[in-house]
């Protein structure tokens, strides 16, 4: 058995693909759709759609998704913290997620590299290994090289960094315009990763934007709980040198599918409590309904 090729220039210039039939087939599989716009019509109803989409519950998405991706870094957090600097990088993570939704809420929202670097400067605000270098800009040629532990990649060269994210920006946007959207955010996201363009937090800033991308067309946001982590980088290595994100596009259909049957619990559980109350205020009686009743 051998190790799999590194990345090489040949090979990084191969476009992404992915496998269409496949990729629609699993979605047929998981009622992936049929899921989707079943909660979406549910959510017609304003007081159910605040009851499962609420901040709170939102919130607690973030949380999970500021928790798993720190343990991507290497960690083993639980959510509160007692270390101070563990709880500054999940309250920045945080903070980082609801700019993020606030991103997905503009009207057919596309990525640009003012969101990244606001994005990653939140998420590195208290970072002090990178407290020395500016924030507010992508790495550039006065930034030192970022050697990937992971080692099948070196990162794209500090002076080309800026040129490379704008072919990524122009390919989101024009050349895999038409993709199914969950094929489009692994390609973006295989690309973000591939780059590097911050010192630090890549996957956690290009996963958020992948979040934006997928709220502001109606999708939920997820995250990769313990189990997925080591799937996730999996799939993100393997999109980058087979060239093809079909397994990565259905990790992430597969996120979104998991939270909608979660979801469709919620509303299961909503509606059997608004057919009790219904039931209970028909067979009460006029004083009991008055609050005159013993």
């Amino acid at each position: 058995m051998t190790d799999k090729p590194w990345l090489t220039r040949e090979l990084d210039e191969i476009p992404y693909t992915f496998d269409n039939e496949r990729f629609q087939a699993y979605l047929k599989t998981i009622n992936l759709e049929q899921k989707h716009t079943f909660i979406l019509n549910k959510c017609q109803d304003e007081a159910l759609n605040a009851e499962i989409n609420s901040l709170e519950k939102r919130k607690v998405r973030f949380i999970k998704a500021a928790t798993s991706f720190l343990k991507l870094e290497g960690q083993d957090l639980s959510f509160p913290l007692q270390d101070e600097a563990q709880q500054l990088s999940l309250e920045d993570y945080y903070e980082a997620c609801v700019r993020a939704y606030e991103l997905s809420q503009q009207p057919f929202f596309m990525p640009t590299t003012n969101d990244m670097i606001e994005l990653n400067a939140i998420l590195l605000r208290h970072d002090e290994e990178t407290s020395k270098y500016p924030k507010f800009s992508l790495r550039n040629e006065k930034s030192p090289l970022i050697i990937i532990g992971k080692g099948y990649f070196a990162p794209v060269a500090n002076y080309n960094v800026s040129k490379r994210v704008s072919l990524m920006l122009f390919d989101l946007a024009n050349t895999n315009f038409d993709d199914p959207l969950f094929v489009k955010g692994a390609k973006f996201v295989t690309e973000y990763v591939r780059i590097q363009p911050h010192m630090s937090g890549n996957k956690r800033t290009a996963l958020m934007l992948l979040n934006s991308m997928l709220q502001t067309n109606n999708y939920p946001s997820i995250y990769f709980d313990k189990d997925r982590i080591d799937q996730l980088h999996d799939c993100i290595k393997e999109s980058m040198l087979t060239r093809d994100v079909t397994n990565f596009a259905i990790l992430i259909a597969d996120c979104v599918s998991k939270h909608y049957d979660h979801v469709m619990q919620d509303i299961e559980v909503y509606e059997a409590k608004q057919a009790l109350d219904n039931v209970q205020a028909k067979t009460s009686t006029p004083l009991e309904k008055s609050g005159r009743g013993k």
